[in-house]
């Protein structure tokens, strides 16, 4: 992450945390991230189109946002910044997990977790430690073949097939030797 978007990102945060609304811009953000996903991420970033309809677009699919996130993704895309809503995203959403109190871990597994796979991971996760609000990041690795790998902070939890196969392999060479 640049000083850019650690710099906008903190703005948006410090906003937040004097009107107490942390996690309601944490959803807003990822609202927005989930837009800018599709094609709206090209339209804002090209640069034939103009500053005032780039926001009148943005702005008009954000039904319900609090006046001062527009504002500021309105101040984002006047300082021509939008490619740095991304960077900006991120370090919010790090800045405001860090305060709401909410870990995101990596689960890398061969197929899309269903919600009762997730649930079963998170209510694992919150028996060592239950002051915290857990959050799953899916990431298909099909190498895996079976199970999940999980990366939580530097640890990494790895249940796949493919180590368990691995592990084997390297029993049954160490017993060739």
């Amino acid at each position: 992450m640049n000083e850019i978007s650690f710099a906008y990102g903190k703005a948006i945060y410090e906003i937040a945390l004097e009107h107490n609304l942390v996690s309601d811009y944490l959803t807003q953000i990822e609202i927005v991230e989930g837009l800018l996903d599709q094609e709206l991420d090209k339209f804002l970033k090209a640069p034939s189109i103009d500053n005032d309809t780039k926001k009148e677009v943005l702005i008009g699919s954000l039904k319900g946002f609090d006046p001062y996130m527009l504002n500021f993704l309105s101040l984002i895309i006047d300082k021509k910044k939008q490619r740095y809503f991304k960077g900006i995203f991120e370090a919010y959403k790090s800045l405001a997990f860090e305060y709401l109190n909410i870990v995101v871990v990596k689960v890398f597994s061969a197929k899309k977790l269903e919600e009762a796979e997730k649930n079963k991971i998170i209510e694992g996760l919150k028996k060592k430690d239950s002051h915290k609000t857990y959050r799953i990041e899916n990431i298909l690795d099909k190498s895996l073949l079976a199970g999940y790998k999980l990366v939580l902070h530097q640890q990494v939890i790895d249940t796949s097939l493919k180590k368990r196969i691995n592990l084997l392999k390297e029993e049954l060479m160490k017993e060739g030797d």
